[in-house]
């Protein structure tokens, strides 16, 4: 039996080993045919890797253009979303810098080439200061009141961002409304860092975000002319005949709950001594509790008779 098999492989050998070379030869060229290797390009975004917590990564968005070769059936399994490309920034130090873009892809592409081939990012260093508060007011406390004080839980805060986004920052600011306000209140105050157009500036934290403001409203002051009457004592025998003040009205100023009462002001008391007839000079005038006046003192002419 295997001498009739190895005669059989004997017989024609030269014949039968050409035809399994173009047997074989015949079965890579069918199947190169049926899937051959053709080139095709991938347009794809580029992420940026492995930032450190110290740094904020300052780039452009950017795509890049793979060119790839692979089986015909690779580009009809595969998509641009199976395809990566990516910078890795780890070990790159504080600054500017054009960092080689890297591709990864399924197994069986070869890449050709990507265009771009480098992506310029900024690692720009983290850092804190601290800044001022301002506090903006809108509207206006309801009529006759104004603002006394304002005062708020935190003079200052921290500013905690990257160098570059911190030197935009002009202000940090909070807002205030007093429309129609008539006694004192709290508000608590979200606060935002500002650049010098007013805009926002991204990617600064303000540590505390928040404060507290009291605001202490009083009543508005209110003017009004009084009388003067002088505040005179003559001995018992006497009678004053002549009285004169100067200036006889004088201008006060007071919230006006206290104003509406006052209708006169007094002198400081003037007594006239045993004998004495005639009185002339500057005497003060006395102010009600939360009042007050331009003019301090008036001159008195007083004459008295027996």
């Amino acid at each position: 039996m295997f001498d009739q098999i190895k005669n059989s492989l004997q017989r024609n050998f030269q014949k039968k080993f050409i035809a399994l070379i173009v047997a074989v030869a015949l079965w890579f060229f069918v199947m190169g045919s049926q899937d051959p290797v053709i080139d095709g390009s991938f347009t794809v975004p580029v992420s940026v890797m492995n930032v450190s917590s110290t740094f904020r990564a300052i780039y452009n968005e950017q795509e890049t253009t793979v060119s790839v070769n692979a089986p015909r059936s690779y580009f009809a399994m595969y998509n641009a979303s199976d395809i990566r490309a990516f910078v890795n920034v780890a070990n790159y130090p504080a600054g500017e810098h054009d960092i080689p873009i890297e591709v990864s892809f399924p197994k069986g592409f070869e890449l050709e080439k990507e265009v771009p081939d480098t992506m310029h990012v900024m690692l720009d260093p983290f850092s804190e200061v601290q800044f001022p508060v301002d506090i903006i007011t809108s509207g206006s406390p309801a009529m006759n009141h104004y603002i006394m004080d304002m005062k708020k839980s935190a003079e200052n805060v921290t500013l905690i961002g990257s160098k570059t986004s911190l030197d935009e920052v002009k202000r940090v600011i909070g807002y205030v409304s007093l429309a129609g306000n008539v006694k004192d209140f709290e508000i608590s105050v979200p606060l935002s860092a500002i650049d010098e157009n007013g805009r926002e500036v991204r990617h600064v934290r303000v540590v505390p975000s928040v404060i507290n403001v009291n605001v202490n409203i009083e009543e508005g002051k209110q003017e009004k002319f009084v009388t003067v009457v002088a505040d005179v004592t003559t001995p018992n025998d006497a009678k004053i005949e002549k009285l004169e003040i100067n200036p006889e009205v004088v201008k006060i100023t007071a919230r006006q709950n206290v104003i509406s009462s006052v209708n006169s002001i007094k002198t400081e008391p003037i007594i006239l001594a045993e004998g004495q007839i005639k009185f002339f000079g500057k005497v003060k005038i006395i102010l009600p509790d939360e009042v007050t006046s331009e003019t301090e003192e008036v001159e008195v002419t007083v004459e008295a008779k027996k």
